[in-house]
């Protein structure tokens, strides 16, 4: 909050993992259709982006589950969230990142620098010398 007080204000307000949760509400008032989240999350991203098939990466959402959303819970590094306090339906419950477990049950899994920058092109795998490629 101190930034958005200063001279020179970031930009935005932390979403990301209010999203879902915000989506499924919808989808409870009857304003969405599940298709329509798994549309505008997943795929439109995807064709917008231009980002390739990850197919060894998924996500589960336990939709279940009901939180209330607690700014000082949030991994965000502000620690706020304009929807402070409200009940949303439904949380991720793991997260597998090209095979490998990177969030589970509220715990952060991967180490930092798991992530890739999907828009760099990244070095394809060399053949060993004097192998066909």
């Amino acid at each position: 909050l101190e930034e958005k007080d200063g001279p020179s204000p970031p930009p935005g307000f932390p979403g990301l993992e209010t999203a879902l949760g915000l989506m499924l509400l919808a989808v409870q008032e009857g304003r969405l259709a599940m298709g329509e989240v798994i549309q505008r999350m997943a795929h439109a991203p995807r064709r917008i982006f231009g980002l390739p098939a990850q197919l060894e990466t998924w996500l589960e959402v336990d939709e279940k589950a009901r939180w209330e959303v607690r700014g000082s819970e949030l991994h965000t590094r502000c620690a706020w969230s304009p929807f402070e306090g409200l009940k949303l339906p439904g949380r991720v419950h793991r997260v597998v990142l090209r095979g490998q477990v990177a969030y589970q049950a509220g715990r952060v899994l991967a180490p930092p620098g798991t992530g890739r920058n999907l828009f760099v092109q990244q070095p394809q795998s060399q053949p060993p010398s004097g192998g066909k490629a």
